[in-house]
């Protein structure tokens, strides 16, 4: 894994405290995607209704799942968005952008790793409709 994967994604912990076991693993992740995709919904509907309240819970959602995994860039993505909003509700549309495209990495990063698998190739996350 390269320099910059290993700063966006670093499962030492996880593999640690779960033993190793690859399979406790893989269903911790599924845990991290199911979750994190409901609270990307979220920050949408969030950014959609400029809901601040709803925005700060989503991302603190989101910063609390990436760091049990070790996706240390998301992490500190969502860390920023919780804490920027109620001062710059403005840029919320640019952090959710900037928040999915962190996601993506992260979630072909857990695929490389062999931690994850797309149900199928075409899987829809949610990032899409509005």
């Amino acid at each position: 894994m390269s320099s910059e994967a290993i700063d966006t994604l670093d499962l030492t912990d996880l593999r640690c405290n779960c033993g190793q076991d690859v399979v406790f693993i893989k269903r911790i992740i599924s845990l991290f995607v199911k979750q994190s995709r409901v609270d990307i919904v979220l920050l949408k509907n969030a950014v959609n209704d400029c809901d601040l309240n709803a925005w700060s819970l989503a991302a603190h959602s989101l910063k609390g799942s990436a760091g049990n995994i070790g996706a240390k860039k998301l992490y500190e993505l969502a860390d920023m968005a919780q804490r920027l909003a109620p001062i710059q509700k403005e840029r919320m549309p640019e952090i959710l952008g900037e928040v999915i495209a962190r996601h993506k990495t992260v979630l072909d990063l857990l695929e490389k790793e062999g931690v994850y698998e797309p149900v199928e190739r075409g899987e829809v996350g949610p990032y899409t409709g509005g």
